[in-house]
């Protein structure tokens, strides 16, 4: 692996540890709601990937209590310099890859690219993510596009907060 791809995966490492928080989900096709996650990224020091696994709860907007919403898993690995695979698997069934392009920052990382294949979601066409993490700040923003809502339309905007201290 070049020098290039270890300072990118040294990079994404910064991700790993335990977050959590909250954001708002909207599209023209569901109704406008909130939700908490968490979200844990690992790995093990001899693997060149990152493992994530997101849970989220839901609540419509001005409603007091959440309830079930998802869980998603996946991978992140570089594949070239400065280009991240994200593997993503919805509990519904969805699988997305998506290629990132990773740029390092004096405070973090900012990771911004487009869904490349969608399985078991005839609906979906195209997503695009971006992902910022700014020192113990990790936010993120998801756009798509249905065969419904054929333009890239808003879909998600979270900030999460690092808990408790980075894993290793």
């Amino acid at each position: 692996m070049t020098d290039i791809m270890d300072s990118t995966l040294a990079a994404l490492r910064s991700l790993l540890g335990h977050w959590e928080g909250g954001g708002r989900a909207e599209f023209p096709t569901i109704p406008p709601h909130e939700y908490v996650e968490m979200l844990h990224f690992s790995t093990e020091a001899d693997r060149q990937h990152i493992h994530f696994e997101q849970r989220a709860r839901h609540r419509p907007i001005g409603s007091a209590a959440y309830g079930p919403s998802h869980w998603e898993s996946g991978f992140l690995r570089v594949t070239a310099p400065g280009i991240i695979e994200w593997t993503n698997v919805q509990d519904n069934g969805r699988l997305e890859v998506a290629q990132l392009v990773a740029t390092i920052t004096p405070d973090g990382l900012h990771l911004e690219g487009e869904t490349t294949h969608f399985l078991n979601d005839p609906r979906m066409i195209r997503a695009r993510r971006v992902i910022v993490l700014s020192g113990e700040t990790l936010r993120y923003q998801l756009a798509m596009a249905t065969t419904r809502i054929g333009a890239l339309t808003g879909h998600l905007i979270a900030e999460l907060q690092r808990v408790g201290t980075q894993a290793a």
